[in-house]
């Protein structure tokens, strides 16, 4: 949660650009989030995760970075059967040299959800009048399966979807609290389940996955 001088984000000069969170007072750069093809920067209610993303005319890549720890958070998926006879696996994808985040359509509006667990981004009419639709993010960059999604994006194709925004939450009932959901951190994936992957196994993981998403 922010406490005391609330900070600002910052994304500058050509790109790629330069994303920096800096002190609310002096106005001095506290973190460097790195150079990327970034336009936007959105923190989670609590100001916890922030994610930076190139929307709009740029290619849709997203970055989940956690504000506390000052990383990228490991991504924890489910990793469909690969082409060389591989099984689908649980995996948790660490230390990858590229954690980037490609929505598969143009990014119009985005948002994180009032408990700052999901992040939302839609493509919408009249700014885009093909590929309507919304995908749900899990604060990790993990992408929810569209078969578990209350709705059908297919309704919404071509041009149907005007907006997609998350209800606000209603204001805490205890006149001491600030916020209606309780600041949580990364919940940590169960390791009976999960295989940690770093180095050239993360990147190959990433490479199955985004190979199951072109397709």
């Amino acid at each position: 949660m922010i406490t005391g001088v609330v900070p600002f984000g910052v994304i500058s000069g050509r790109m790629p650009a330069l994303a920096s969170l800096h002190h609310g007072q002096t106005g001095e750069p506290t973190f460097l989030l790195g150079r990327a093809h970034r336009n936007t920067m959105d923190v989670s209610p609590h100001g916890r995760f922030v994610v930076c993303g190139g929307y709009g005319n740029l290619a849709g890549g997203m970055d989940f970075w956690d504000r506390n720890k000052g990383k990228k958070i490991p991504r924890h998926v489910v990793l469909p059967p690969g082409g060389g006879g591989e099984a689908t696996s649980y995996v948790t994808i660490k230390d990858a040299s590229d954690l980037t985040v490609t929505s598969s359509n143009p990014v119009v509006g985005h948002q994180w959800s009032p408990d700052g667990r999901t992040y939302v981004v839609s493509t919408t009419s009249p700014r885009m009048n093909v590929d309507n639709g919304v995908a749900l993010y899990r604060y990790d960059g993990s992408k929810v399966d569209e078969s578990r999604l209350p709705w059908d994006n297919d309704k919404y194709r071509p041009d149907r979807l005007l907006a997609a925004e998350f209800v606000p939450a209603p204001f805490p009932e205890d006149d001491g609290a600030y916020y209606y959901y309780d600041d949580r951190p990364q919940s940590p994936a169960p390791r009976s389940r999960y295989t940690e992957l770093k180095g050239k196994d993360a990147d190959d993981a990433l490479a199955r996955l985004q190979a199951a998403d072109a397709a």
